[in-house]
């Protein structure tokens, strides 16, 4: 007999053995009863699966939220030869969910710190005026740069981060390029403008070059105004002009002075790119100068005619001088124009008769003695100070009537070259300010001051060695703030994270504040302490900007929390503390998960809002005064 089993069946332990079981419709009912039964226990077996799983995907982005990837972890690896990424394990949800929010929070800080520097990049070419070329070069090394740490950690990753700064440096070349354009263009409508002011003290000589020769009346005006626009000295209609093909064909040929140099000089001004308020002013100074030239040439020659009282007379009735060029100038003037020009012919003539009877009233005084002591004035002047008024001027101009046209000249030149300066410089006030300025103790408007006590070349002189001393002592400033900031200007700053990073905004406020300072002495001639307007922002605005920084930081963080509690009530108690930052983290790490997208509510749809507000948690989560 057999061996009996210590086993006794699951038929004996629930007494079934002789029990036979449903048949029939019974039987096809306890079947279908047990499909069912399978059915929901696999159900509930699968749910709890994704439960876990979903259990450890947050848990996993929790861990790489707080022990994120760092730049000097990539830098040690490099150093080590290890994989930066080794710590998370790919075969667990736990792992690849830890890896995969490290990694992103490596990314947005790289993109972050990336996208800073190319600013401060685009800020300091503005500034400079770099070259275009040079500022696209500078921006493809950062980006490089980035690039190579990110792929350090992960080839995605770095495709990633170059897609997102590729389009930021783009965007900022872009602008960069407009802003370089307009510094182009000022500098071309200044050369511009040189020039057209070149062409307009040009213009009376050049027109009275035009004059010379022997012509008639017809000729002359035709030279200057053009051919076919005057028949008999009288200005032909516009409509004659307009259907007359002969006459247009000639005026083609021979456009004349006034057509071909006021053309010349518009066309130069939209060469150099100037506006249409420019245009128009350009035009305005270019006829005005024009109806001086005219002016003062009939002018001259009535004076110089010997008769001008009959000229002017003659000019204010709309008759003919005889004059050839008178009359051919005047063919192109209006009424009014006619009338100013009589007038200035008889205002001249009372001045020179005025000259004249004051030299008769004096004729027991010769015309040497008179000229000597005009000599001796002017010289005096020139050496020890010059008139305001004008009388320097004045007296050379007297010089002049009186027959002394060399002496006058040479005065006159000497005159030109001073500047409105002396030229020769007190001895004793010049020697004073050479000891200052070697002590760096003088200042442009110490300098400003003694002007009427130097000469123009030494004023220009004294001037260039005060700006020298001054930009050597802000020089001298910035490296004394570095140093008691324990900073350096060269340092490689990675990101907000970077120790360096406070240091860094603080030495850029002083150093702007310092820039400034020293602009505003330059332009208001005041004295310039470098050293001590440094130090002085350092001591007081220090704490300050690193208290600004967390207090701009705090508001933003707390706009992301208010966002959340918008998006999703009730889930968190906006309370802004250190734990609720963290939760807030989270939650968004876990949305910003391509698998998630579907439970994001539109104003976080956007993954690159998510990314923003991700990184800007992490920053103020590693701000020592968060509290």
């Amino acid at each position: 007999m057999a061996t009996r089993s210590r086993y006794t069946g699951i038929q004996t332990q629930v007494g079934t053995r002789s029990y036979q079981g449903p048949s029939g419709i019974g039987m096809r009912e306890a079947q279908r009863t047990s499909q069912m039964l399978t059915s929901a226990l696999d159900g509930m077996s699968n749910y709890f699966f994704k439960k876990a799983g979903q259990q450890a995907e947050i848990a996993g982005a929790e861990y790489g939220a707080e022990n994120p990837i760092t730049v000097e972890q990539i830098n040690e690896s490099s150093l080590n030869g290890t994989d930066v990424a080794d710590r998370f394990d790919d075969d667990t949800i736990f792992g690849r969910s830890a890896k995969k929010i490290a990694l992103e929070s490596l990314g947005a800080d790289l993109q972050l710190s990336a996208n800073r520097q190319m600013s401060d990049l685009i800020t300091l070419a503005t500034t400079n005026g770099s070259d275009l070329s040079e500022v696209g070069a500078d921006l493809k090394g950062i980006v490089n740069e980035y690039v190579k740490i990110a792929g350090s950690a992960s080839p995605i990753l770095a495709r990633k981060l170059y897609a997102t700064l590729g389009m930021s440096s783009s965007g900022l070349y872009t602008s960069y390029s407009k802003v370089f354009a307009k510094k182009q263009i000022d500098q071309l409508q200044i050369k511009g403008t040189l020039s057209l002011n070149y062409d307009l003290k040009q213009l009376p000589i050049e027109f009275g070059g035009i004059l010379n020769g022997e012509f008639n009346e017809e000729e002359l005006t035709a030279k200057i105004y053009g051919s076919g626009l005057y028949k008999d000295g009288v200005r032909i209609t516009d409509k004659e002009f307009k259907n007359n093909p002969a006459l247009q064909k000639e005026f083609a040929k021979n456009n004349g002075f006034y057509f071909n140099k006021k053309n010349s000089y518009m066309q130069k001004g939209m060469v150099h790119k100037f506006t249409e308020t420019m245009i128009k002013s350009s035009a305005k100074d270019w006829d005005g100068k024009w109806l001086e030239a005219r002016t003062s040439f009939i002018v001259t020659e009535g004076l110089e005619s010997g008769n001008s009282s009959d000229v002017a007379q003659k000019i204010h009735k709309g008759q003919k001088t005889g004059n050839v060029k008178i009359d051919a100038i005047l063919n192109g003037m209006n009424d009014q124009e006619r009338l100013d020009v009589a007038k200035a012919i008889r205002t001249e003539k009372t001045s020179a008769i005025s000259f004249e009877k004051t030299i008769q009233d004096n004729l027991e005084i010769s015309t040497d003695k008179i000229a000597n002591e005009l000599i001796v004035s002017i010289t005096k002047d020139l050496a020890f100070g010059i008139d305001n008024s004008g009388a320097t001027q004045a007296n050379i101009d007297k010089l002049e009537q009186l027959g002394k046209f060399k002496e006058a000249g040479e005065l006159q030149i000497k005159l030109n070259e001073s500047g409105g300066l002396r030229t020769v410089s007190d001895p004793t006030v010049l020697k004073e300010i050479k000891a200052k300025i070697s002590s760096d103790n003088f200042s442009f408007g110490d300098l400003l001051a003694k002007s009427d006590d130097l000469s123009s070349k030494d004023y220009n002189e004294l001037a260039t060695k005060i700006e020298a001393n001054e930009n050597a002592e802000f020089k001298s400033a910035m490296v004394i703030v570095a140093g008691d900031l324990g900073f350096s200007p060269e340092a490689d700053i990675l990101g907000e994270k970077d120790p360096n990073f406070e240091k860094q905004q603080v030495y850029r406020r002083i150093r702007g504040k310092v820039e400034e300072a020293l602009l505003l002495a330059k332009k208001d001639n005041k004295n310039f302490d470098a050293v001590a307007i440094a130090r002085n922002v350092l001591s007081t605005e220090q704490d300050g900007i690193q208290q600004q920084l967390f207090d701009n930081d705090y508001k933003s963080t707390k706009g992301i929390i208010n966002l959340y509690d918008q998006e999703y009530p009730g889930q968190v108690s906006k309370s802004y503390s250190k734990a609720e930052i963290k939760t807030v983290l989270t939650k968004l790490l876990y949305l910003s998960d391509d698998k998630n997208k579907k439970q994001r509510t539109s104003n976080l749809r956007e993954q690159a809002i998510i990314n923003a507000y991700i990184s800007q948690l992490q920053k103020i989560l590693t701000n020592p005064r968060l509290q």
